[in-house]
């Protein structure tokens, strides 16, 4: 508790962690000067507030973490100094204005997390100089532009719960194809899904949830060898659900295409390598029964079917492993029973 304490004295020092202590006060670089040997710096999860001292990013230190803190204003630019940051995480602040050019000038930097903050602006992908493969922007008011981005390290791209729009939908992923996690969330995304996502996506992880998509769901999705979450909820999707979504185990863990405007029946080819933990697909136009095979998915959790116009009696084929199962507001029929099994 209290003010950070100056450490100019401690030469020797290699680790710094403050975490969790309820720290107030302001940052100041004077309080790790002449530090030489410092290799991570950890003052999240405390109370710390005004701006970031962007002398702080000359530390030779790898890991900087300054998160969950209440620090604000904009972070100033700064002749970068140190090469070696491959961690740097300033979420769950208040910093606004624009993104700091040099804050992507850290040739070593790897991992980057601002989400949860006030930046706004455009932000070009193109500005990375390092082999970043992980990005999180997520709850920030931010557009992002990806052309021209040659980099193929990104792995897992995090933009969810900001400004993005489909005027520029090509820039989002046709050029960031080797991403395989990415999570467009909660935006303001109106255009086809079919055009959102280039036929070359190998990705294993896609959030969609919260936008305007339209159009149906294409066979093309399919292209990648399996997918851990896929989550397209509340969007605007209609036509059918692709029987590749459901057979050949394509889906590991989560299929979720509640809150759309599906129709047809429930593909009945749920393979015996069925992986799935949870399958939601209520609120939508989904008739017929519930497919037998999905007795397959021998780990499933959750099913969720409410909300359609399905029909037929109980399904008391659903493996012994679920824990949540709704079935409201359809069409089903007689009494709740199922023989011992």
């Amino acid at each position: 508790m209290g003010p950070i304490p100056s450490f100019r004295a401690c030469k020797g020092l290699v680790y710094v962690c403050l975490n969790d202590n309820n720290l107030t006060g302001s940052l100041s670089h004077l309080h790790f000067r002449g530090l030489t040997n410092l290799f991570i710096l950890d003052l999240s999860h405390n109370s710390l507030s005004g701006s970031i001292p962007p002398q702080l990013f000359a530390l030779p230190v790898d890991y900087l973490s300054l998160s969950n803190n209440q620090f604000s204003g904009q972070l100033e630019e700064f002749p970068i100094v140190n090469d070696n940051i491959s961690t740097l995480d300033l979420s769950r602040n208040r910093i606004e204005g624009p993104i700091a050019n040099f804050i992507f000038e850290l040739r070593s930097m790897e991992s980057l997390d601002l989400s949860d903050n006030l930046f706004n602006d455009t932000f070009k992908l193109s500005k990375i100089q390092s082999c970043l493969w992980e990005l999180i922007l997520s709850n920030n008011n931010l557009s992002i532009d990806t052309t021209n981005t040659s980099s193929s390290c990104l792995k897992s791209l995090d933009i969810s719960f900001n400004l993005l729009t489909c005027a520029e939908k090509s820039h989002y992923v046709n050029n960031a194809s080797y991403v395989a996690r990415l999570n467009l969330q909660s935006n303001k995304l109106h255009c086809a899904f079919s055009s959102l996502i280039p036929t070359s996506s190998k990705y294993s992880t896609i959030l969609l949830a919260n936008n305007r998509l339209t159009g149906v769901l294409p066979t093309f999705i399919c292209n990648a060898s399996s997918i851990s979450v896929l989550d397209l909820s509340f969007n605007n999707l209609s036509g059918s659900i692709p029987s590749c979504l459901i057979n050949a185990s394509f889906v590991k863990g989560v299929l979720n295409l509640r809150g759309n405007k599906i129709s047809g029946v429930i593909p009945d080819q749920f393979s015996s390598e069925c992986g799935l933990h949870t399958f939601d697909v209520s609120n939508n136009s989904l008739v017929g029964k519930v497919p037998k095979s999905l007795a397959n998915c021998e780990k499933i959790v959750v099913v969720n079917l409410g909300n359609n116009n399905l029909e037929g009696r109980f399904p008391c084929m659903l493996p012994l492993s679920l824990r949540i199962l709704l079935l409201c507001s359809n069409r089903f029929h007689g009494d709740l029973r199922c023989g011992k099994r």
